[in-house]
């Protein structure tokens, strides 16, 4: 029998790495089902800098054991200057679906950079982000060509099908100000083996009332591929 494929979406790991080595652990589950981790790019040096530090650690064995033997797919970000990581795209074919990975900067920086600007001013105003123009922007250049569109970039988690091709967004772990009404997220997405589903799932850390850390699932759609 067949077994499903995995891929857990990690994007904009901007954190310090004291921090993600906090939240990190609590993937492990996610991770022991992940045939691949893909990293969308920004915040990449914290992330791997968090992995030293808990591989560094006795207080993680579980975490540390799995993530030795896992694949981690790097993906650029524009802000990872210092990273070491070249790798601005991904194409995959997995059980006949085309999927594309990459770190999700406009196709167009102008719109882009006033996009920054008045997020920014709608956020401080206590409004919430209207990326209209970006989804418009990216579906016209990638539309049609790939089952399934993965980003990151946005810090807002998204599984979004339009024409076809969805677009997910794990969302981010990060501290930017634009990205404060944000739920500090990641994303799974599950290949069948044997029928034409496809699912999209976030998820999100949140803290109790005594301030610990746990994952609840945010989001998920499943989508049918012919």
């Amino acid at each position: 029998m067949n077994e499903d494929i995995s891929i857990l979406c990690l994007s904009d790991t901007e954190f310090s790495s004291s921090k993600l080595s906090i939240l990190l652990p609590l993937l492990t589950p996610y991770l022991e089902n992940a045939r691949l981790v893909v990293h969308l790019g920004d915040g990449i040096s914290n992330f791997v800098q968090a992995l030293k530090i808990l591989a560094e650690s006795s207080q993680f064995p579980k975490f540390n054991k799995v993530m030795s033997n896992k694949e981690i797919v790097y993906i650029k970000g524009n802000h990872d200057v210092d990273s070491g990581v070249t790798l601005i795209v991904k194409e995959m074919n997995i059980a006949n679906r085309k999927l594309f990975f990459y770190h999700g900067q406009s196709f167009n920086p102008i719109y882009e950079h006033f996009d920054v600007l008045k997020n920014k001013l709608r956020v401080s105003l206590g409004m919430s982000m209207d990326l209209s123009r970006y989804y418009t922007n990216q579906q016209r250049n990638l539309i049609g060509k790939y089952n399934v569109v993965v980003h990151g970039h946005i810090h807002k988690p998204r599984i979004e099908k339009a024409e076809g091709t969805v677009y997910f967004c794990p969302g981010g772990l990060t501290h930017k100000v634009i990205s404060t009404k944000c739920p500090i997220s990641f994303g799974v997405i599950n290949i069948s083996n044997e029928s034409s589903l496809v699912k999209f799932s976030i998820y999100s850390f949140l803290d109790n009332s005594k301030g610990d850390l746990y994952i609840k699932l945010a989001d998920s759609k499943e989508y049918e591929y012919s």
